[in-house]
Parts: C-alpha cells; structure tokens; sequence
C-alpha cells in the first residue's frame, strides 16, 4: 500500500484516522474512504527526520489496543496539562497525527475501494477558479 509506511504502521494509521474521523452523520469513517493511499505524496514532501519520527510512533502505537490508543489521543489533545517538556512533545504528536489524517481525509481522494461519495460533495465543497 505504502512505499514509506509498513503495513504495520499504515494500519496505526489508520486506526488513529477512525478514532478522528469514525463516520457520523453520512460522512464515510476515515478508512473506510481508503484516502490512506495517498499518504505517501504527503511524506515525500516532510523532512526525513519527521517521517523518521512518525514510523517509530506509529509502530509503537500500533501495539496499544483500541481503547489505550483513544486514551493517547486524548491525551496528547489535552497538551495545556502536560508537564514541562512533555507539553511541547504532546502538542507536536497531537498537531502531526491530526494534520495528516485530517489532510488526508479532507483532500477529496479516496482508495480504488471505494464507492461512496466523496467528502467534497458531502460537505457541498466546490472548489472552482472564476475568471474576471
């Protein structure tokens, strides 16, 4: 599936991706839109050191069964109560973690898999250029 990712650590992932985005009110969950695929034009374009990074915590992650990785995810969320060096580390998984889900999910490509509308047209998104 991913050139940079293991499978492993695709499916962390994806995991995190549900716990962001499970699918409510006729919106698709985030794996289930299979926007996953196209991660890896977004980790070409991250500095190595940071993709390094995010394969070790996705790996990590990927052993925490599902209620203690929703409990991570809301405890990075929660930085402002973390102490000392531990906030800034919480605030930069938080900001990492939800930026690529969420820049995944909301980039209006989906997996060959699936067949369901896509987000664009369930937000009632169009993005056009109109020429003066």
């Amino acid at each position: 599936m991913s050139r940079i990712l293991s499978a492993r650590q695709a499916r962390a992932l994806e995991r995190i991706g549900d716990i962001l985005i499970p699918g409510v009110d006729g919106f698709p969950s985030f794996s289930r839109t299979g926007s996953i695929a196209h991660v890896d034009p977004l980790l070409e374009v991250t500095p190595a050191e940071d993709v390094a990074g995010l394969k070790v915590l996705l790996t990590v992650l990927s052993f925490l069964p599902a209620a203690l990785l929703a409990g991570f995810l809301r405890m990075v969320r929660r930085e402002d109560r973390a102490p000392g060096l531990l906030a800034g580390a919480f605030r930069n998984i938080h900001i990492g973690l939800k930026g690529l889900v969420m820049s995944l999910y909301y980039s209006n490509r989906a997996g060959a898999g699936y067949a369901g509308p896509k987000v664009h047209a369930l937000m009632d998104y169009e993005l056009r250029v109109v020429k003066p």
